[in-house]
């Protein structure tokens, strides 16, 4: 993976307590992973944001989802699928 240097600034207090708790060979990973995650919850925020006012599905295009044993057996259909993809994948 390529890398870049940056230039951050960080606030003293939470600086200091990052110097104190971890070794510094550690500290560049601790923030790329930390990012990671929080650029992750940025992400999924902006989706739920945008499935609030466009949801991603309504009962106009799917009228089988209407009561809860056809969403039960939906959703039965849909994990049966995925655990047979599981299994071919994990006999790869």
């Amino acid at each position: 993976m390529a890398t870049e240097r940056i230039n951050v600034n960080f606030p003293k207090a939470l600086l200091d307590e990052l110097r104190r708790c971890v070794p510094v060979r550690e500290r560049s990973a601790l923030i790329v992973r930390a990012t990671e995650r929080e650029l992750r919850r940025v992400r999924l925020q902006g989706s739920l944001a945008a499935l609030a006012t466009e949801p991603a599905w309504t009962l106009k295009h799917h009228p089988e989802l209407t009561d809860g044993p056809a969403i039960d057996h939906v959703l039965a259909e849909s994990r049966a699928a995925w655990q047979v993809a599981a299994e071919e994948h994990a006999n790869e």
